[in-house]
């Protein structure tokens, strides 16, 4: 009896609400910013577990003689040549040829292929008539790189290393460290399905990687639905669509089935690209449908926010708002040129999906199965707005493309209330609140019966608008 009181105790401190199909999670931790990493929380991570990225010009040190702090790269031939191994301690040891306007440059060798040009990277006081080198032993003798004798296991590695941060449109920055990069099925051991005291709709997963516990969590507004405070004209106010809409049904025109959430907390828009340029508008809590978080033994991870782009910053030609109908008109309404401008700006941004998308399978490793026949599991959506109406004012929405890499989309039918059911899928891409690691989840969920948060209280807001003499209603 004692032992099966026990194994009821330990069956209901690991609940199992939440039934995952098809999930899978794909990770890039920093070699030398992921406090997991740098306290050895993962056991039994070597080279040989793990996809290894080491193009951040970490090499041999002559003088130490020992590779550089935080290396991961490989230190023999036979590793660099591997298909896990990209970059290494003889991309690190040169300096590659770039033109005037920063571009790759190239020259052919004897079999006709192009490579990248490069020259060895000398140790500061070497002997001029015989000079040193930062080069690992297994790099081979840097002289030889003519198009007579080509070194082809430094070539191997500048070309590995060069052409992906030349070209890199993904948000791994993997020339600022080196990366091991994980993946694996979802196989969560504990999950929780709650409503929160919010109204949030709340699912939790405990994945286990080699015995440190990765936890990662979505929330989305069930009821989410932005209004505005309109007057009429009698001295009240009654609560309207933002842009005359409902933002979900919007989103979910082609969704086939489904309506998405998209986890856009902390979302902002930036006005102007400029280093210098004052901060842009941000998303106000209303607009915010979802948030998302992972944690990795204390390593904390939020979602990216999504990205926001008007026609200045894609086409160069901003919105000549003197031509924007009043009142406000939808695109179709608009002026032939702002329509132009429009879908150039959608035209550019669909170019900008595809290079991040190819990117985030073919470098960064967001793939299943063999590279040569991956599965993806990362893509990118998104958002026109072209039914927002567009205004004289550049705050909200209008005008404006929505790159979202997070969302949680819910089969129609599902009950998102206490007891209820509740069916869809999901991805979330997160990045480190201090450190250079991300990690991507995604999969399809299903929950038989959500539970209530015993913990929640009600929410101070609503309360104190509700309480008499305190405050008013919204739009009261």
């Amino acid at each position: 009896m004692r032992h099966a009181l026990l194994a009821l105790l330990l069956i209901g401190c690991n609940p199992h609400d939440v039934e995952i199909t098809d999930g899978a999670w794909t990770a890039w931790l920093g070699a030398g910013s992921s406090s997991t990493i740098l306290s050895s929380e993962i056991k039994g991570l070597d080279r040989n577990s793990a996809r290894i990225y080491e193009c951040t010009g970490r090499t041999y040190d002559p003088a130490k003689e020992r590779f550089e702090n935080n290396y991961i790269g490989p230190t023999t031939a036979e590793e660099s040549a591997q298909p896990d191994r990209i970059g290494g301690g003889c991309y690190g040891a040169v300096e590659v040829t770039l033109d005037r306007d920063g571009n790759l440059q190239y020259e052919e060798a004897d079999d006709g292929s192009q490579r990248i040009k490069w020259t060895a990277r000398e140790v500061e006081g070497s002997d001029p008539d015989a000079p040193e080198y930062y080069m690992p032993e297994y790099c081979g003798d840097p002289t030889k790189n003519t198009t007579d004798d080509l070194n082809t296991v430094i070539q191997a590695e500048v070309d590995e290393c060069a052409e992906l941060l030349i070209s890199q449109s993904w948000v791994n920055k993997l020339d600022d460290d080196s990366y091991y990069s994980l993946n694996a099925d979802m196989d969560a051991w504990r999950s929780e399905a709650i409503m929160t005291g919010e109204g949030g709709l709340q699912l939790t997963m405990h994945q286990d990687i080699n015995g440190a516990d990765l936890h990662f969590s979505f929330t989305i507004n069930p009821e989410f639905a932005p209004v505005r405070c309109v007057s009429t004209g009698d001295g009240t106010a009654e609560a309207l669509p933002v842009d005359d809409a409902d933002w979900l049904e919007k989103w979910s025109e082609d969704e086939s089935g489904y309506k998405i959430y998209y986890l856009n907390a902390y979302g902002f828009q930036d006005i102007d690209p400029e280093p210098d340029s004052q901060v842009g508008y941000s998303n106000v809590t209303d607009w915010s449908s979802g948030y998302g978080y992972a944690n990795l033994e204390g390593e904390e991870f939020i979602v990216d926010s999504p990205t926001y782009g008007d026609f200045q910053l894609y086409t160069g030609v901003d919105i000549d708002r003197d031509l924007v109908a009043d009142p406000p008109a939808p695109y179709d309404g608009s002026d032939a040129s702002i329509q132009r401008l429009y879908d150039e700006t959608i035209a550019v941004t669909w170019d900008l999906i595809r290079g991040e998308s190819h990117d985030a399978v073919e470098i960064a490793g967001a793939y299943e199965g063999d590279i040569a026949d991956p599965s993806w599991i990362y893509s990118v959506k998104l958002e026109d707005n072209k039914w927002r109406p567009i205004d004289a004012t550049r705050a909200g929405f209008d005008g404006w493309t929505e790159v979202h890499r997070s969302w949680v989309r819910i089969k129609n039918g599902s009950k998102m209330e206490k007891d209820g059911q509740v069916e869809g899928d999901f991805q979330m891409v997160l990045a480190g609140r201090q450190s250079g690691s991300q990690f991507i989840f995604h999969g399809s969920f299903k929950v038989d019966r959500i539970r209530e948060d015993k913990w929640a209280y009600d929410f101070l807001e609503d309360e104190l608008r509700n309480k008499e003499g305190w405050g008013e209603k919204f739009c009261e």
